[in-house]
């Protein structure tokens, strides 16, 4: 019978949550770079400009993948997000995609692989164009109806939120 009591949150075995593959793919792409700080460790794999801080409100992008593209869409959003200064996390396992991509996933944590918190409304746009066209047919869930699609794209690029854009083609709302 179903676990209906389940969480995003649940804790996947120790085997799958530390398989490494994913902080792999990160660590190939920065190379020696010491511009970049991150840390892993339960659900997240956090990453960020060495001296950054976040804005206080402003867009926040999410990409989608299956545990089976998950590390071919890192690998292909890496270049993008590692060409600017915002800061973003992954899942931090292919255990952990699986979970968010679960049918009992609550809507607002629901196939969003990678979230990235753009440093500025020009930089969302980019991000949101550059991150498309990186993940062309890539397989993704769709997640949220206010999600912008991108149709034949890993990223369903959605849930793009700002309070202070309003006018602008991507959904708006606010983030904290």
């Amino acid at each position: 019978m179903a676990d209906f009591n389940f969480s995003v949150f649940a804790t996947p075995t120790e085997r799958d949550a530390d398989d490494g593959r994913l902080a792999d793919v990160l660590r190939g792409a920065l190379g020696d770079s010491e511009a970049w700080r991150w840390s892993g460790g339960g659900m997240w794999c956090s990453v960020a400009p060495v001296g950054s801080s976040r804005r206080a409100q402003g867009w926040k992008l999410h990409v989608s993948a299956t545990p089976g593209s998950a590390a071919e869409v890192l690998a292909r959003s890496l270049p993008v997000l590692l060409s600017g200064r915002s800061a973003f996390k992954f899942a931090a396992s292919l255990a952990h995609v699986e979970l968010l991509n679960a049918r009992n996933t609550s809507r607002g944590h629901s196939g969003k692989f990678i979230t990235v918190y753009p440093d500025s409304d020009e930089e969302a746009v980019r991000l949101a164009r550059e991150l498309h066209d990186a993940t062309a047919g890539l397989p993704g869930p769709a997640f949220s109806p206010t999600a912008l699609t991108c149709p034949g794209a890993s990223c369903t690029i959605g849930t793009a939120r700002s309070s202070r854009s309003a006018g602008s083609p991507m959904t708006a709302s606010t983030y904290g």
